[in-house]
């Protein structure tokens, strides 16, 4: 699956619809960080005039070590609340997607997965294909005939919650596992998404100096 559709699926599953209680925390922590970066910048001001009025008695190299001092301060303030908008959207996206699993729109995704992989099964021999313990029957019933055509010997199995739904595969023959569940494809994206969420704080928080 391409990168631009994972997000596309996250953006519709919850990055373009942080409402509710997820935008109401994101707009906290956007306010946290834009008061505790005011705060800064208004402490970091005073001290550049308490400075200027010592001038003579700082060397140039002091007030340069200084400078470097308060600029590494604020970028680590600015990375503080930047990583906490994206644990929080992570959490809450980890969240929403354990309400997907079972959706129409959820089986038509993983079927969407399982059509990618197929052709790379094609002559395989032995697969082991689990589906999530809590609905294995149902899973079952809607994944494994995309399997059945494979002339391949095919052990069943089953994985716990925490993989967030989907398939997983191993190619026994080769050693490979593809790991379809929903939380493979979130990890495999959390930084593309992280970009997302940074260019959204950069957007709504002013932190030039």
């Amino acid at each position: 699956m391409k990168i631009e559709e994972k997000l596309s699926f996250f953006r519709n599953c919850i990055i373009d619809e942080v409402d509710g209680e997820v935008n109401e925390k994101r707009k906290k922590l956007l306010k946290t960080a834009a008061d505790e970066l005011t705060a800064y910048e208004k402490k970091a001001k005073k001290k550049n005039l308490s400075m200027i009025e010592v001038e003579n008695e700082v060397t140039l190299e002091v007030k340069r070590q200084m400078y470097s001092r308060a600029r590494i301060k604020k970028s680590e303030i600015i990375l503080k609340h930047k990583n906490n908008i994206m644990n929080d959207i992570v959490s809450e996206l980890k969240i929403k997607l354990s309400g997907f699993v079972g959706t129409a729109d959820y089986e038509k995704f993983i079927h969407s997965m399982i059509d990618e992989l197929l052709p790379e099964l094609e002559g395989v021999k032995s697969l082991h294909v689990s589906f999530l313990k809590d609905s294995f029957d149902k899973d079952k019933s809607v994944f494994y005939p995309k399997f059945e055509h494979l002339n391949a010997d095919i052990e069943l199995g089953k994985f716990t919650r925490d993989k967030i739904g989907g398939v997983i595969v191993v190619d026994k023959d080769h050693e490979i596992l593809y790991d379809l569940s929903l939380k493979a494809v979130l990890d495999s994206s959390v930084d593309d998404i992280g970009m997302i969420i940074y260019e959204e704080f950069d957007r709504q928080v002013n932190y030039e100096s």
